[in-house]
């Protein structure tokens, strides 16, 4: 409710800024909403079946990327991710011939890198033991724990691996620089759990960009981010449920917690889990291909 509000007056605000002034005290905000929710509604009707459309693809604007749009109620339970631009969309379609949810198998080569700065205790004390036993079993994965790796070794786990895993402050941004990233051709599948990974920065007339930017440039088909800050607790149980979704770190039944999901599925169920679901569990978001996770470990 208070995201469809808040959609409503970023429409008035847009048309202000482009001089139509409107008395905000004399428009029913709430009839509008009522409305909205009938046309959403009558369309689905029509389509009669809404989840017909197995993914969508959102093609923001340079504003409005830091809007949650896939917490809305119409978009709260289908799969969806950002593209840059429908030419990116492009590209990776033809590199993966015309598969929107290409399929990964993960059978040893994970690469994860754990509270690199050793600050992050209780987040370190959830996955190591969930880290370390999938890189025990895993002759190929490679795991940092509690260390900041240097750029060459960051350069290598995006490189080299299936799958690159961050659990830590930021996207790891602070171990390698982002040009050297964007000189990359095939990034690995990424998972940058971090505070404010997806976080887009302002540049006045020119487009924003960030850490997700850097990795889709270098190739990367998937980045999952975080659009602002988090609190550890809240997006450490955003990450367990995640992983145990796509079927990643789970030890008992490996791969039984996929049942065929995408990433954007997952991150989709595992908004809920937060304690502020509309703010810790808003802040998540996928760009690129929704991949499917076939975990062998």
């Amino acid at each position: 409710v208070e995201l469809m509000e808040d959609l409503i007056y970023l429409v008035f605000d847009i048309l202000l800024f482009h001089g139509e002034e409107n008395a905000y005290d004399e428009i029913d905000t709430h009839l509008i909403h009522i409305r909205l929710e009938e046309l959403i509604n009558e369309y689905h009707q029509r389509v009669q079946d809404p989840r017909k459309f197995k993914h969508t693809f959102l093609v923001i604007s340079s504003s409005c990327h830091i809007i949650p749009w896939e917490r809305l109620s119409i978009m709260s339970d289908i799969s969806v991710t950002r593209v840059p631009s429908v030419k990116f969309l492009n590209d990776m379609l033809e590199r993966y011939n015309g598969t929107v949810s290409p399929c990964m198998q993960l059978r040893d080569n994970v690469a994860m890198v754990l509270n690199p700065q050793g600050d992050l205790e209780r987040t370190e004390k959830t996955f190591k033991e969930k880290f370390t036993n999938l890189a025990i079993k895993s002759s190929k994965s490679k795991l940092i724990i509690g260390e900041k790796p240097d750029e060459k070794t960051m350069l290598d786990m995006l490189l080299k691996s299936d799958l690159f895993v961050y659990v830590g402050h930021g996207g790891g941004e602070q171990y390698i620089r982002a040009k050297n990233v964007k000189l990359c051709d095939k990034v690995a599948p990424s998972l940058l759990l971090g505070c404010s990974s997806a976080y887009m920065k302002n540049y006045g007339k020119l487009e924003p960009s960030g850490t997700v930017y850097s990795y889709l440039v270098g190739g990367c088909p998937m980045v999952v981010g975080n659009l602002w800050d988090v609190t550890d607790k809240d997006i450490d149980k955003f990450s367990e449920s995640l992983f145990e979704h796509i079927g990643f770190t789970d030890e008992t039944q490996p791969g039984a917690y996929g049942n065929g999901k995408n990433i954007a599925e997952a991150v989709s169920l595992s908004r809920d889990v937060c304690h502020l679901k509309y703010l810790n569990g808003a802040a998540p978001v996928v760009y690129g291909l929704p991949f499917i996770f076939n975990c062998q470990f």
